[in-house]
């Protein structure tokens, strides 16, 4: 009885440890801020702020095949606007061979702003979604964040 009464105790206890533990969350390594903002006319430019946190970077959307997973836009067809071009990326970019995906690959560390710019056809919301993946030396931690942005004609 007291066996029992041990061994589900023993397995309560580890059951509630393990519900208390916090798996990594990608919000405590980066943050994202977004704006929509008119250009002239019709004329908008998408902006998407990531700021990483220190010790942590993000990939660039240029990184090769094989090599870790790069941030990504996926934007929502809509009727009230077309992208005009890719998406572009300023920030300081840095890149370095990776032994482990033995493939140069670029990143991101501080802050990196991308952009898009588009031609709004009328009122409406630009929705999407961005992936990603923020690293330390030691870990990866993918993530995803979706947005939703305000244009007009």
């Amino acid at each position: 009885m007291y066996y029992r009464f041990g061994c589900w105790l023993t397995i309560l206890l580890c059951a509630s440890l393990r519900a208390g533990a916090q798996p990594f969350d990608e919000d405590d390594h980066i943050s994202w801020h977004f704006s929509s903002l008119k250009q002239s006319g019709s004329e908008w430019k998408l902006v998407f702020t990531a700021v990483i946190d220190p010790g942590w970077h993000l990939y660039s959307q240029s990184t090769p095949e094989g090599g870790p997973m790069p941030v990504s836009f996926d934007f929502v067809k809509g009727k009230s606007y077309r992208l005009s071009g890719k998406v572009k990326e300023t920030g300081n970019l840095r890149k370095d061979y990776n032994d482990v995906f033995m493939v140069d690959v670029w990143w991101y560390e501080g802050n990196v702003i991308f952009t898009q710019a588009l031609k709004a056809t009328g009122k409406g919301t630009v929705s999407g979604e961005i992936g990603y993946s923020v690293c330390s030396g030691e870990m990866c931690v993918p993530g995803s964040v979706r947005f939703d942005l305000d244009v007009w004609n």
